[in-house]
């Protein structure tokens, strides 16, 4: 039989074994993704012509990212689209307390 003394020893010997494992493929799999994605993604751009309207490059969008970023027009659209989010939220929550 086994006391909570005993599982809890058990438990803390798993925690330090797996705390000293080594990092696993599946670890690595997502960011090995991300850029097979992004270089997949500036190939078709090349190979396909696209104009920029249609679809722009990851190295385009990172740049206008960085502007945006630079010149406070992302901080002024996230502050939009939070008060519209929970805007909405306030009012659904407020419809349904009534309805409920």
């Amino acid at each position: 039989m086994h006391t909570s003394r005993t599982i809890g020893t058990h438990a803390g010997q798993r925690l330090r074994r797996r705390a000293r494992a080594p990092i696993s493929w599946q670890h690595a799999l997502t960011p090995v993704a991300l850029l097979v994605f992004v270089a997949l993604w500036d190939l078709v751009v090349r190979w396909g012509g696209y104009p920029a309207f249609v679809l722009p490059g990851p190295a385009r969008v990172a740049a206008r990212f960085a502007q945006a970023v630079q010149d406070g027009t992302l901080q002024a659209h996230v502050l939009v689209t939070l008060s519209e989010v929970f805007g909405g939220l306030a009012l659904g929550l407020s419809v349904a307390l009534v309805l409920g």
